[in-house]
């Protein structure tokens, strides 16, 4: 594939856990010289690489749905993670059986910052104006990368449901072994990681300085209460993606649920209409109310 006006040709030497590889421009069939190129040499990278711009690995390809990856920060299996929602997109996860992936683009709108390379440390030791250069070649490389987020939390949060939800809002609890299984059937790659909270420039994660993976795994401080783990999908070849480039991801939701909660500020009549739902959709799981309201016992 060409990305730019530079295309991956073959590393020089091999790709393995302690090689460099060293990457060529397609238009010279020479090593490129001079400017940040020269300091991204030192990026390293392992798997099989699909295609990159001039020195810097994009992605790579052969693995099919979630496997783990050093480069991520992936919590333990047992891990709790929530995601908080409103009665009508809990619906749709329940019914039609998948999980949404919003464009980091779409993202965007209500932080600038989501998917921007603040805090790469490389980018932000060389001269600003090639900085930019090399971002917006990265930023022309292939599809829009789609995150699917949750709260890593062992506890109930009633900041989430202020945030998320509202008092109709609906909460599905997993883990992460769970979630790692609900992608067994997706043939694409699946990346899960936690994010990085950081105002300051950092190199992460490990083996690898800048790219478009990188760019969705930081966030600023301020952020730093949703305490988020994301699920990340970048090529798809199996689903169709929307104009924003969000993508609709089909799962086994009986893999994935662990428990159901109901808003703390949920009406009666709520719990009757989720319970109708599930029974409907085939998933025997009792919904739960939220305790965070339970009245003190003194």
């Amino acid at each position: 594939m060409k990305c730019g006006r530079v295309r991956f040709i073959a590393p020089i030497t091999g790709v393995g856990s302690d090689e460099k590889p060293v990457f060529l421009n397609s238009n010279t069939g020479k090593r490129p010289v001079k400017s940040i190129h020269n300091r991204l040499d030192n990026f390293r990278c392992s798997g099989k690489v699909s295609w990159c711009d001039t020195t810097t690995c994009l992605y790579e390809t052969g693995d099919t749905m979630y496997k783990k990856d050093p480069r991520f920060e992936t919590p333990d299996d047992v891990s709790k993670i929530w995601r908080y929602m409103n009665y009508d997109k809990f619906k749709s996860f329940i019914v039609e059986k998948i999980l949404f992936f919003c464009s980091i683009d779409t993202l965007k709108k209500a932080d600038p910052y989501e998917g921007s390379y603040y805090a790469c440390k490389l980018l932000n030791e060389v001269n600003p104006s090639d900085a930019q250069h090399f971002v917006s070649q990265i930023n022309q490389c292939g599809l829009p990368i789609a995150v699917n987020c949750w709260h890593l939390s062992e506890h109930d949060s009633m900041a989430m449901w202020k945030i998320y939800s509202g008092d109709k809002g609906i909460a599905v609890q997993t883990t992460i072994q769970k979630f790692k299984a609900a992608f067994e059937k997706y043939q694409d790659s699946v990346k899960i990681s936690k994010i990085s909270y950081t105002d300051e420039p950092i190199d992460h994660p490990i083996g690898w300085s800048v790219g478009k993976l990188f760019a969705c795994m930081t966030k600023r401080k301020c952020y730093e209460h949703e305490k988020e783990v994301r699920a990340l999908i970048w090529e798809t070849t199996e689903i169709n993606r929307t104009k924003d480039g969000s993508a609709i991801v089909p799962i086994e939701i009986n893999n994935l649920i662990e428990n159901i909660f109901l808003s703390p500020t949920s009406e009666d009549n709520m719990m009757n209409n989720v319970c109708v739902l599930l029974n409907k959709s085939g998933i025997h799981i009792k919904p739960k109310k939220s305790q965070i309201l339970t009245s003190p016992p003194f």
